[in-house]
């Protein structure tokens, strides 16, 4: 995707780098999410620190798919809106409400 052009990257000696808002605009365009809205997303290291998890338990929150992400290669990223909806339907099940009450 890189060669092609399709998704555009900036080489500093051996390494090629992808500019973060480029990839998560890309992986926006394929995962249908082109309403319009920008979709904002966050690495996992961002995750961990909003809802105060260590290392390991995030990753494995992600892993096993409770909290959604998008994979791209090596890098994964959560969609800011779906852990949002995460974070409130588990404040709900705590609390014992229904979401949206």
């Amino acid at each position: 995707m890189v060669k092609s052009g399709e998704i555009p990257a900036v080489r500093f000696g051996d390494s090629i780098r992808v500019p973060k808002h480029l990839l998560d605009k890309y992986i926006a365009e394929k995962i249908g999410q082109n309403n319009g809205d920008e979709v904002v997303f966050l690495t996992v290291e961002e995750v961990l620190k909003r809802l105060y998890l260590g290392r390991s338990t995030a990753y494995n929150l992600v892993r096993t798919g409770e909290i959604p992400s998008v994979a791209f290669g090596k890098s994964i990223r959560v969609p800011e809106h779906l852990l949002n909806k995460y974070i409130t339907e588990n404040l709900s099940q705590v609390a014992g409400i229904q979401p949206g009450t």
